[in-house]
């Protein structure tokens, strides 16, 4: 007599799937992996932010300017994208987001301007700090 639960036999118990997720899976690995490396750049880029703004290092702020710049242009076009798709909602929640992450890219790009200039006046004594031409002006005269 046979008792109704079976186990499953050999050929079973492999996994085998369809065509269909195969490809799924041959699509999303990537995707996830290019998610990963963007993530972990990402952290580095606000580290050395963070690490730049307490050091008062230029440099170190000028990386995160180009990642953002980097991930504004994929915003952008990822919003005309689903405007073009018609995914309204999308679009907006987009639009959004471009428009918060263009305002936190203007404000550091506003402190590194900053930064250069109370750098680059360290050595002179100036009376004003907006007297950009009295810098460029005693640069040219050490020379």
């Amino acid at each position: 007599k046979r008792s109704a639960v079976t186990p499953p036999s050999a050929s079973q118990t492999s996994s085998t799937f369809t065509p269909e997720e195969l490809d799924l899976k041959v699509v999303s690995l990537p995707i996830y992996m290019i998610a990963v490396v963007m993530s972990m750049v990402g952290l580095v880029s606000n580290s050395l932010l963070i690490h730049g703004v307490s050091k008062e290092k230029e440099g170190l702020v000028v990386f995160w300017l180009v990642w953002m710049g980097l991930n504004l242009l994929l915003e952008l076009v990822e919003l005309v994208w689903n405007a073009y798709m018609s995914q309204g909602w999308f679009a907006m929640l987009n639009l959004l987001l471009l428009s918060g992450s263009g305002y936190s890219w203007l404000v550091v790009a506003s402190y590194r301007q900053s930064l250069v200039l109370l750098v680059w006046s360290k050595g002179y004594q100036v009376q004003a700090r907006d007297s950009y031409q009295e810098l460029v002006d005693m640069e040219l005269s050490s020379v």
